[in-house]
């Protein structure tokens, strides 16, 4: 396959981040912590001014709370202000206390704190990718993938983010290396197929040398006709 025949993806965060919130609620407790996320919520609302709003992703915890989760490859001030938005438009819509959570993907914003409203700040708990160690995570995976130990949905979900983890190598280096795990790995055809979906949109947007692309495709056993049908 000629490397250009790989179609570039651009949207490849978003779209794993779909990928993700769709695949399980425990996606949620990987961001956030919580173990006691019990179902979906609602995620689409008509705000003060009439104009439909879709957030991008609302779940109910066992206790009442409702968690609103945004995700993030750029950060600003009207981004900040749009959620804060957001959170004020769920709260009159649930009578609900609400955990805001920002999953970052880009660059870690050096204020964390935006002024929102004349009258209050918006203060989301921002979990950024930049600040979780690539290497130390991929180290613990391939020490359990060693050890024949269980690799459970969490540690999916760290091999399918880790393009965006600080590390010392580049993103189409590791890219490689997740089809190289994917190749091996012994998990439940759902989660294998996940993984898989999300190292294709990794190299739509990270590998570009044509080496790299027959490789990462041998790997996934991927045929040229299955490039052209993406």
């Amino acid at each position: 396959a000629d490397d250009m025949d790989f179609p570039r993806r651009y949207d490849a965060e978003d779209k794993i981040f779909n990928l993700c919130d769709v695949q399980s609620l425990k996606f949620t407790q990987f961001i956030t912590n919580f173990d006691d996320i019990e179902e979906r919520y609602s995620e689409r609302y008509l705000s003060d001014d009439f104009r439909d709003l879709m957030l991008d992703h609302v779940s109910l915890r066992k206790n009442g709370n409702l968690v609103h989760m945004e995700h993030h490859s750029v950060m600003s001030s009207s981004i900040m202000r749009r959620n804060f938005q957001f959170l004020t438009t769920l709260h009159n819509a649930s009578n609900r206390l609400i955990h805001p959570f920002i999953f970052n993907t880009g660059d870690i914003p050096k204020n964390t704190i935006e002024f929102a409203a004349p009258t209050s700040f918006y203060n989301p708990i921002i979990v950024n990718t930049q600040e979780i160690e690539e290497s130390v995570r991929l180290n613990n995976i391939k020490y359990k993938i060693d050890h024949n130990d269980k690799i459970n949905i969490f540690d999916i979900y760290d091999l399918v983010w880790m393009p965006k983890y600080r590390s010392d190598r580049k993103s189409d280096d590791i890219v490689v290396v997740l089809s190289g795990i994917y190749d091996g790995l012994s998990v439940d055809d759902d989660l294998l197929s996940f993984f898989r979906n999300a190292i294709i949109l990794w190299t739509g947007k990270f590998v570009f040398d044509r080496n790299k692309i027959e490789k990462i495709m041998g790997e996934l056993k991927m045929t040229a006709q299955e490039v052209k049908l993406l």
